[in-house]
């Protein structure tokens, strides 16, 4: 799965890798077949069509009309015997491989039903498109385990395909944010999907890289796969792929596609694969017209040189996406709008940051449309922070984006931008004021003024960056739930109870927090006791800094009395797991396995039993004794084969 490419990280490899690229390039460039993708030809762009200044009188954009450039096109070369080998993954029926054992019927009937799971006509009264679940990409993914299938696919159904893998993505992301989401209950359900899009891409490019797929590659089927690798921050395998792939001269020209490059080059360089100098140098090998090129490749060249802090030719490729949009070219929007975003998130000049930000907030006179999201806009803040700009004008800013995302608060069913927005103001103030001040003091009572709605999202983000050690200031925050009439869900619950560990709290207040959030899971209609609410009680008593010796009799009494009330026997392995790394922690947890364990320091209290949903679930002490008897067995193993060597020496 990681193909990190040691060797090719070396220094002295990149000019070999660069001729590549050229050889590449220029590869692409001789192919007239079909083209991949066409670029309208621009427009001048002047100060009427864009009254809100951006242009620049010293800027070095042209805005001379050209003659539409043919950018480098896409090939369907024809089914050979190089497309053979196929990716590990999908030789789990390698008797279904072979081209005997299906007829000519059999196949054209597969290739239908892959063409019928992938490409089925959107319903005109649907917002998405077709129905494509985790079900029909199993079913996919069993037809493409059939070379024959593999053999007769087209560029249409290949990317058509890759489209859903991408779309699942999404769907899964959207599911999240549902108001009626679990993330204990379905989190495990999300997670094991993420798992398998993830492999099906690996394995795609896999499959691509042995020549399998060379006859129905295209550069938007490539792009989207790199496009799902980068959703999962798997940017070492970015790096790697897209390299293999441009020392392979048969697919090469793919690889240097502006789609694909608006992907893998900045994450080379972000990965610091290429510099920025080279990062130029690749991007001007392989756009030839500087006229026509891809909208997102601009971005994401313009992305390092903010980065950079080159100012000027972020700028200049910022007029150049102005040219594509007013050429309305496919993408130049959301290129745009991506580019817009950067500069406010990006630029450590305050002040041109500052006029992005001005010209976004209110977009009405600007061409295209601007969401301010929520992470752009915590840097910028943090930015503002770094630059010496007062409270004050980051409290100012804070709030006016806050009432901008409370106008667009039905597309944030769960108020996670106003989640992200609270939790960067309060990071930068916890920053500022780490320890209790006058000064500080004021400015927290001047954000409570200054914020036009107080809710539950406002008042966890304010007491998980808490930092000051003082109870009092402390429990003015919690207090504040009943003031402002707001109820403690299981999430506050658990922050409160995590913080009781950073300063001075008797075993009685854990206690009764502890009892507090086992009310409120019971409320919420659990029947068991999730990871992150035994996290809380870990990081207030066992795991704290500066308490964690003398809350570890409390932490273990709990733990001994609540013990079988976990979901199911992976959430007891989960939470072995999670004390293997401290040795003295391990053994007192490995304790466990005899049903009453005896606990130092132990602490007397009553344990609730009258829980309406909550119950006892698992055998916590069979688990412990299965999990020690494992580790055992694994290090005898380990000893007798390092016996082994050492007599065979």
């Amino acid at each position: 799965m990681f193909k990190l490419i040691a060797a090719n990280a070396q220094g002295q490899l990149r000019p070999a890798l660069l001729s590549k690229i050229k050889a590449a390039a220029a590869n692409a460039s001789q192919i007239s077949s079909t083209l991949s993708h066409t670029v309208m030809s621009p427009v001048a762009a002047t100060p009427q069509l864009y009254p809100y200044k951006f242009v620049r009188h010293n800027s070095t954009v042209s805005t001379k009309v050209q003659e539409q450039a043919n950018i480098p096109p896409k090939v369907t070369p024809t089914t050979g015997a190089g497309a053979t080998t196929t990716a590990e993954e999908f030789k789990k029926h390698p008797e279904q491989s072979e081209q005997s054992v299906l007829s000519e019927i059999d196949i054209q009937q597969k290739l239908d039903r892959f063409t019928q799971l992938n490409l089925a006509k959107k319903h005109p009264n649907a917002k998405v498109d077709p129905r494509f679940h985790e079900k029909e990409l199993d079913e996919s993914l069993q037809l493409l385990e059939i070379k024959s299938v593999r053999d007769g696919l087209t560029p249409e159904q290949l990317t058509g395909f890759i489209f859903n893998v991408e779309r699942l993505i999404y769907l899964n992301k959207r599911k999240r944010l549902r108001k009626d989401f679990n993330k204990d209950r379905d989190d495990p359900s999300a997670f094991r999907l993420e798992i398998k899009v993830q492999r099906t891409a690996l394995n795609l490019f896999d499959l691509i890289l042995s020549g399998s797929l060379t006859h129905c590659l295209s550069a938007d089927a490539l792009y989207r796969l790199f496009l799902m690798l980068h959703q999962f921050y798997l940017r070492a395998e970015i790096v790697s792929y897209w390299e293999m792939g441009v020392s392979n001269s048969e697919i090469s020209h793919f690889f240097v596609d502006q789609k694909v490059l608006s992907t893998a080059l900045y994450v080379s360089y972000e990965m610091k694969r290429f510099s920025y100098e080279e990062v130029k140098q690749i991007f001007d090998i392989n756009t030839p017209d500087k006229d026509n090129v891809y909208p997102d490749l601009l971005t994401a060249v313009g992305k390092v040189a903010l980065l950079e802090k080159d100012y000027t030719h972020a700028l200049d490729l910022f007029e150049k996406l102005m040219i594509s949009l007013e050429n309305k070219t496919p993408t130049a929007k959301g290129a745009i709008s991506e580019m817009h975003l950067n500069f406010i998130s990006l630029c450590r000049e305050v002040e041109i940051a500052k006029h992005f930000f001005d010209r976004a907030y209110d977009d009405r006179k600007l061409p295209y449309g601007i969401r301010l999201k929520a992470p752009h806009m915590k840097s910028f803040m943090q930015n503002l922070s770094d630059a010496g700009e007062s409270m004050d004008v980051i409290i100012s800013i804070w709030r006016r984006l806050i009432l901008k995302s409370q106008q667009t608060a039905s597309y944030d069913p769960k108020g996670a931008k106003s989640a992200n927005l609270n939790s960067g103001l309060f990071k930068i103030f916890f920053e500022r004021y780490p320890d209790y001040s006058q000064e500080g003091n004021k400015y927290l009572q001047q954000i409570f003024e200054m914020n036009p709605q107080i809710n539950e999202i406002f008042l966890n983000a304010a007491i998980s960056n808490y930092s000051w050690d003082d109870r009092d200031s402390f429990y003015k925050l919690v207090n504040s739930f009943e003031k402002y009439n707001i109820k403690k869900s299981v999430i506050s619950e658990r922050i409160i109870l995590k913080q009781l560990g950073s300063f001075e709290h008797s075993n009685e207040e854990i206690l009764e927090s502890w009892n507090n959030l086992l009310y409120t899971l019971d409320d919420y209609e659990y029947d068991y006791i999730a990871h992150p609410d035994w996290s809380s009680i870990r990081n207030a008593t066992i795991t704290s800094e500066k308490f964690g010796e003398e809350r570890t009799g409390l932490f273990l009494s709990i733990l001994k009395a609540y013990k079988d009330y976990m979901i199911n026997d992976a959430a007891c392995v989960k939470f072995i797991r999670g004390f293997q790394r401290d040795h003295e922690q391990a053994e007192l947890i490995n304790k466990f396995q005899y049903e009453t364990p005896i606990v130092e320091n132990e602490v007397e209290f009553k344990v609730i039993e009258n829980f309406r949903h909550l119950k006892k679930r698992v055998n916590f002490s069979k688990s412990v004794k299965e999990y020690v008897e494992s580790i055992e067995k694994e290090n005898t193993e380990k000893e007798n084969n390092a016996e082994d060597n050492k007599d065979n020496f």
